[in-house]
């Protein structure tokens, strides 16, 4: 919060010395954030860049550090700028908002799961346990399995296809415990399958920062930060279901 505010003093500083410098130019000018000249330079925020992929850069760049995303961005064309040209700074731009606002969804939903998992796995989760070990081998109760994966998708956080990828997992896993003693660990659950490990640090999963690809409706993310003193990523996927985001996939080694 407090990175936030003090990036939105500085933006707005600099919309001051924007507007102070420009000041005998248009309104239009004056108040846009980007500016193409008639030669094709491109500044944002008064600062000039190099090409397309510079802009979209640093647009992008500046987009994840607000805490409020705009719907538009103020755009003042020179007047021989050809359409072309304003049709891929407007498609930059937009692009830019639509990936600021997936990721700042995104991890909102990761951060947000993690919070919510973290006390669920230690006050609720032993009271479903899915394992029938009434047989020679271990086998699942599919009663509590769905009641199990139901208060999951409780949670808000994960979405139908969350939850389906899980059925298929624990039926795998239930093959492979049909050739294991069912008094030695099974295979599969030699680890927490949301944390991928045995241990964890929760300050990790719920606040590292979240790096997206986003292709239409789906999300590619990879959380990246510190845990136990170590450099860490993990990767997950989302879709949007009924307009918003939700956790499709967390991937845990060869899951």
């Amino acid at each position: 919060m407090k990175n936030s505010i003090l990036f939105s003093a500085i933006l707005m500083g600099i919309l001051a010395w924007n507007a102070c410098n420009n000041a005998g130019k248009t309104t239009e000018t004056a108040n846009a954030w980007v500016v193409v000249d008639n030669q094709g330079g491109i500044t944002l925020f008064g600062r000039q860049v190099q090409d397309f992929e510079d802009f979209q850069a640093s647009l992008y760049d500046t987009l994840t550090k607000m805490e409020n995303l705009p719907d538009s961005i103020p755009v003042h064309f020179g007047e021989e700028i050809l359409m072309g040209t304003r049709g891929e700074i407007r498609t930059i731009i937009a692009e830019s908002i639509a990936t600021a606002a997936a990721r700042k969804e995104s991890e909102a939903v990761i951060h947000g799961f993690y919070t919510w998992y973290g006390t669920f796995s230690q006050t609720e989760e032993a009271e479903f346990n899915f394992l029938d070990d009434k047989g020679q081998h271990l086998k699942l109760d599919l009663v509590k399995l769905e009641a199990y994966l139901g208060r999951i998708k409780a949670s808000g956080f994960v979405g139908n296809a969350f939850i389906e990828g899980r059925k298929a997992f624990y039926k795998n896993c239930e093959k492979l415990w049909q050739n294991e003693p069912k008094d030695e660990p099974p295979s599969c659950l030699d680890h927490d399958p949301y944390f991928c490990a045995q241990d964890w640090e929760l300050d990790f999963w719920t606040k590292s920062p979240v790096f997206i690809d986003l292709a239409g409706e789906r999300v590619s993310a990879t959380m990246r930060g510190t845990e136990g003193g170590s450099p860490q990523e993990h990767d997950f996927e989302l879709v949007q279901e009924n307009g918003k985001w939700v956790l499709a996939k967390i991937a845990c080694g060869s899951e």
